[in-house]
């Protein structure tokens, strides 16, 4: 099996150029065109780094299919990406070529490409950020730079006990049990939280 399925081509973009170039190139000697523009493509192989550079629930609904190079991602920084991301699976740096191939057929036909494991494990431990108000993403940003609950309460304009409100919402929503796992759960988790 060689070529992309439905003729259309190959998006690449990685944060480091000297990869991202070398997987272009192993792509089209698996016998996949690459596409100079995401627009061009059905199947765009991102890092995490341009999740938030490009418009990807937009592209998605215009048919291009994500799939997200692994770059040594933890479990739950991977289960809040799927979640909360169009993404139609994962590409593991253990991946043999013909599995590649698969994995990229399978995602341009519109299906899902994830370890089994993963998905079993997947639903069970995420974060949704559509569960999050604005303000609880506020409130989040002020704890990761490691405000007081005074201190953000007076960059939001409300009171102490309104932040206290924000904090113990979060840690339900979250099932964090102190303030501290809260924090550590979103130092990793805030880059990707549309604000």
């Amino acid at each position: 099996m060689s070529g992309l399925k439905g003729g259309s081509a190959v998006f690449v973009s990685l944060y480091n150029y000297i990869l991202e170039v070398s997987f272009r190139e192993y792509l089209e000697k698996l016998g996949f065109p690459v596409a100079s523009s995401i627009e061009e493509s059905s199947v765009a192989v991102i890092d995490r780094t341009k999740l938030t550079q490009y418009p990807i629930s937009e592209l998605h609904k215009e048919g291009v299919n994500f799939l997200l190079i692994d770059t040594g991602l933890d479990e739950v920084e991977l289960y809040f990406l799927v979640k909360n991301y169009p993404l139609s699976g994962i590409v593991y740096p253990d991946m043999k070529p013909e599995l590649l191939k698969k994995c990229i057929n399978a995602v341009a036909m519109g299906d899902k490409w994830f370890k089994r494991d993963f998905l079993v494990s997947a639903g069970k431990e995420s974060v949704s950020a559509s569960n999050l108000t604005d303000r609880e993403i506020k409130v989040i940003g002020y704890l990761i730079q490691g405000m007081t609950n005074k201190e953000v309460a007076r960059e939001l304009g409300v009171t102490e006990q309104t932040v206290k409100y924000y904090v113990n919402q979060l840690l339900k929503k979250t099932g964090c049990s102190n303030r501290v796992e809260l924090v550590c759960l979103f130092s990793k988790l805030y880059p990707y939280i549309k604000r």
